[in-house]
């Protein structure tokens, strides 16, 4: 499953310039636009991408939002907690 997914992001006609613009582009500095939902930034406790130290800078970024720990989780909740990801998302949007 993770390969087809990595593969079909590759795949896409914005992929090169998402990379260009990832390795190049200014560091962005808080949030891109305010919104009036709650924010909720889910974290895995094992990701070794973005680091559980650097959920305080995240937190930093968005002051107003919640941190939501995904346990036995890496970089992607999607697939390593597909459950708890859905239930997250379905709580938080009233749905």
């Amino acid at each position: 499953i993770v390969a087809t997914e990595l593969k079909s992001f590759a795949a896409t006609e914005t992929f090169d310039a998402l990379v260009r613009d990832l390795a190049t582009a200014p560091e962005q500095e808080g949030p891109a636009a305010e919104t009036s939902r709650p924010v909720v930034i889910g974290w895995g406790r094992q990701d070794r991408l973005c680091l559980p130290r650097q959920s305080a800078r995240a937190m930093g970024a968005f002051p107003s939002a919640r941190l939501h720990w995904f346990e036995k989780c890496g970089h992607f909740p999607m697939w390593d907690q597909p459950e708890e990801t859905i239930q997250l998302i379905l709580d938080e949007t009233d749905t």
